[in-house]
């Protein structure tokens, strides 16, 4: 998409010389991946198809369905298996081999970040194939407007009312290590230091490649 992107004007697809309108579109997130232990999600688009790489996969005719409200994967097989041939190909065509540049911050610092939700670690690698596990992210909405709330209650100050959402979400996500953070956050804010270290010291415990001790709360 380099001859996109370098495009001199912001004028229509149809208007750039050497750009069709019907040029495939690669899309990709791993944010639900990276934050949640959710699967990652990817997409193509080519022609009047809309094609998402989950754990259950999805195809859209975007001709008839702008929207995406109805999933064709299960009755169009063979148009399914066609992007998801196309997609997996470009991604190998893409994919670097090369490793990703070491970290220059604080090893203590980068730790006492991730248990607050800021960064991920990368202390350990993920496995081949590891994106693709996990649970399908559209099955995860009322937990991600769960976390939506809480977001919004913390950047208000309103710690004592995110404290049970936060509970609930544990109790729901128990393997999330930013619900940990973010309640610990709460805790402390609320001056509750005793019921905010063995929360605080979860969320460490959860991030990949822990180390608890790189955690200090007096």
């Amino acid at each position: 998409m380099l001859s996109v992107m370098t495009a001199p004007a912001p004028a229509p697809a149809a208007e750039v010389p050497g750009i069709s309108p019907d040029r495939p579109v690669y899309a990709e997130s791993d944010y639900g991946q990276r934050t949640y232990g959710w699967a990652s999600l990817r997409a193509l688009r080519t022609g009047k198809y809309l094609y998402v790489k989950a754990p259950r996969q999805e195809l859209y005719d975007q001709s008839s369905d702008p929207d995406a409200k109805h999933d064709l994967s299960t009755a169009s097989t063979a148009v399914t298996t066609t992007l998801a041939a196309q997609l997996d190909a470009f991604r190998q065509k893409t994919s670097a081999s090369r490793e990703a540049p070491k970290s220059t911050v604080d090893p203590e610092a980068q730790q006492k970040l991730a248990a607050l939700g800021y960064v991920a670690t990368s202390s350990s690698p993920a496995r081949p194939g590891s994106k693709d596990m996990g649970a399908d992210p559209k099955d995860k909405i009322e937990i991600a407007n769960l976390i939506h709330r809480t977001y919004l209650l913390i950047d208000d100050q309103r710690f004592e009312e995110a404290v049970p959402l936060l509970q609930k979400l544990i109790e729901k996500e128990s393997a999330t290590p930013l619900a940990y953070a973010q309640l610990g956050q709460c805790l402390v804010a609320l001056k509750q230091y005793p019921q905010a270290v063995p929360v605080l010291r979860k969320a460490v415990e959860l991030r990949p490649g822990h180390d608890a001790s790189a955690l200090s709360i007096s």
